[in-house]
């Protein structure tokens, strides 16, 4: 029962991760909304200005666009917290961000653990 209750809170949070960087990327008025909220946000460091997509042919995708809405999470909050764009259904709760902080971090080890286990393949010529 409780894997079931933890791998449903994973596919929830893809779910609204994944859907609500399609909804930016695919409608340009959440896209400059967004774009406006990040050129606002003067807390975020580096130079990342879009959400990444989740691309179900790219094994590491759910990675970086878990990362990404974390990274973005002010402008995240403050774009899906407005009524007026309709995005309440991608708005993450405090508990959620939380799994999803703990699930990117489980993604991550398990993308190094990919990434060195084809590097000593590579190297070892099998």
């Amino acid at each position: 029962m409780k894997s079931f209750v933890i791998r449903y809170i994973i596919i929830l949070i893809e779910y609204k991760v994944a859907g609500l960087a399609r909804r930016v990327h695919d409608n340009s008025t959440l896209k400059e909304k967004f774009d406006t909220l990040v050129s606002n946000d003067k807390d975020l460091p580096g130079d990342k200005m879009a959400l990444d997509r989740r691309v179900t042919t790219r094994w590491n995708s759910d990675l970086t666009c878990l990362d990404a809405h974390i990274y973005f999470r002010s402008p995240v909050e403050q774009l899906t917290g407005a009524a007026v764009n309709k995005l309440q259904a991608y708005q993450l709760s405090e508990k959620q961000w939380a799994l999803a902080e703990m699930l990117s971090a489980i993604l991550e080890v398990k993308y190094l653990y990919c990434l060195s286990k084809n590097l000593i393949l590579f190297l070892t010529g099998v």
